[in-house]
């Protein structure tokens, strides 16, 4: 097996005034070479990456920024190459001189990143930018979660815990970080999914483990509802009453799908219908037949022909209405 090479680099989301600079390097003709990306430079592992940035900025694009935070990194295989970008939020101090001949570059907005075309790795760092922002610029407050969010956070938070080292700290330290923002919890769930799908993890196989582990208690009151995660193979969520209060779990709605709907009422089949009214005609006839028999309106009935066919007839009659009414709904 081909050992894989790998290729580090770091890159600075350079801000100013909500808006971040991204570069393109311009071909002979003018018309952009590559899709955008952020500014920096090619490093070696045992490289300081702060250092190489802050140069690279500085002898590249003619510029000065400060560093404010690290932000993460994303790592791509293509063609038997890993790639490794590290990416730092940084603060414009001296404007960039970028030659328009040779370099495409915009200060574009959050929402602007969503349109535009980025390099590999550079797209995984805009769509971080883009979920984490409140956390970069220091906007946290309490966000006042109610009971059910709270329970569905934890869901989530747990999930990382049972990774565990499969996932980055940084990682997880920032979605911590935006629980306490007032981040939707819509948003919550978007930044949720892309840790996961950027640590390429399973979503699903930590609902199978905690399937195992969390057997439904049948007291407990489950409903469908619409709250979803909107992950393959199983999207469904619940909500679970404990205590008076509300505690979503898309878990354990999963495990009782097939409990909830054996109470559903069933309805009757064709053939049901056809067997009750059999059984009610046969046990008519036999209560007339006992009736004659018994009183005697007609002496030695059942010694005739006609009382012991009709009495034979109505016993058939009888175990086929059973058959119907009651076997049939285990057939259906």
């Amino acid at each position: 097996m081909a050992k894989i090479k790998t290729i580090y680099y770091v890159c600075g989301l350079v801000h100013s005034q909500d808006r971040v600079l991204l570069v393109r390097p311009l071909a002979y003709n003018g018309r952009p070479f590559t899709p955008f990306f952020f500014p920096g430079t090619k490093i070696k592992k045992s490289d300081d990456e702060e250092k190489a940035l802050l140069n690279a900025i500085k002898l590249k694009y003619k510029g000065e920024v400060s560093i404010d935070t690290y932000i993460g990194e994303s790592v791509r295989i293509i063609n038997k190459t890993r790639f490794v970008l590290k990416a730092y939020y940084c603060s414009l101090i001296v404007t960039f001189f970028l030659p328009r001949t040779k370099i495409d570059y915009r200060w574009a907005s959050p929402e602007e990143m969503k349109r535009l075309r980025f390099d590999h790795n550079d797209g995984d760092i805009a769509e971080r930018y883009n979920i984490f922002k409140v956390v970069y610029d220091g906007e946290l407050q309490a966000g006042g979660r109610s009971l059910k969010e709270t329970g569905e956070l934890n869901f989530y938070l747990d999930s990382f815990e049972y990774f565990a080292r499969l996932i980055a700290a940084k990682d997880v330290q920032d979605f911590n970080a935006l629980m306490r923002t007032k981040a939707s919890i819509e948003h919550l769930r978007k930044a949720y999914k892309y840790v996961m799908r950027l640590n390429q993890l399973d979503y699903n196989v930590y609902l199978d483990h905690y399937e195992k582990t969390h057997r439904p208690d049948k007291k407990d009151l489950v409903r469908l509802t619409t709250d979803e995660l909107n992950i393959p193979d199983k999207k469904a969520a619940s909500e679970k009453m404990v205590d008076g209060d509300i505690v979503e779990s898309d878990a354990e709605a999963y495990k009782l799908r097939d409990t909830l709907s054996d109470s559903r009422p069933h309805k009757l089949l064709p053939a049901q219908i056809v067997g009750i009214v059999i059984l009610s005609d046969s046990v008519v006839i036999e209560i007339v037949t006992l009736i004659i028999a018994v009183v005697p309106l007609i002496p030695d009935f059942y010694s005739s022909v006609a009382g012991s066919l009709l009495l034979v007839l109505s016993s058939i009659a009888f175990v086929i209405g059973v058959m119907l009414a009651f076997y049939a709904r285990k057939e259906g």
